[in-house]
């Protein structure tokens, strides 16, 4: 399997509302996942009327280890539990998080793994 590339509830809910939620399936095919708890964000504005039902239903929600959950717990509490997680499973798999969030891309930039090329860290892209 390939290394994971996890969506926070910014990427679920923008892509949402634009109506194209098919974009991670198209650019990264089944690596594209989630966390229980960005599902659990998402369908909090889903039952708030802010955001589009019917969304993400194939995107697989990923099971965190001890040690993920672990370390979201160690994440700064800015921090949404859906980026937490997201984060953690993105550093311990050597996985990218997909990230409209200022501070979860900022943490993300801080856990840097030194690969080359145009990733700063577990999925925050450079500018």
């Amino acid at each position: 399997m390939s290394r994971p590339i996890l969506l926070d509830n910014t990427v679920l809910s923008n892509l949402a509302l634009t109506g194209r939620d098919d974009l991670p399936f198209r650019l990264w095919g089944e690596a594209a996942q989630t966390t229980a708890a960005s599902r659990a964000e998402y369908q909090a504005g889903v039952e708030a009327g802010l955001i589009p039902r019917g969304c993400w239903g194939q995107l697989p929600v990923i099971e965190l280890t001890a040690e993920e959950d672990a370390l979201a717990l160690s994440f700064s509490a800015g921090l949404g539990p859906g980026e937490r997680t997201c984060l953690a499973v993105a550093a311990q798999r050597k996985g990218m998080l997909a990230s409209d969030d200022l501070h979860a891309r900022r943490a993300a930039a801080r856990l840097r793994t030194g690969r080359p090329g145009a990733w700063d860290g577990p999925g925050t892209a450079r500018r």
